[in-house]
């Protein structure tokens, strides 16, 4: 984790806590079968972000779930 995607995020990441890296941080997709927040919340463990959650359903299972929808943090 050591390229650019790995320096983005973690500028990223630290814009959007505002350097408070013990803040919570959930990566999502749409769907179960995305991997990108999965690696993305590995990326984060690896840039010293100790609170990172996955939730693997993404946003397809939470709809069907019947969960509350609303807007995210960031940008």
């Amino acid at each position: 984790f050591s390229d650019k995607v790995q320096a983005g995020l973690a500028r990223d990441l630290s814009l959007l806590t505002q350097g408070q890296r013990e803040v919570p941080v959930v990566f999502f997709c749409r769907g179960v079968r995305c991997w990108e927040s999965y690696n993305a919340a590995l990326r984060a463990g690896m840039a010293g972000y100790p609170n990172v959650f996955w939730y693997r359903g993404g946003l397809d299972s939470w709809m069907e779930a019947g969960l509350p929808m609303g807007p995210v943090g960031g940008r």
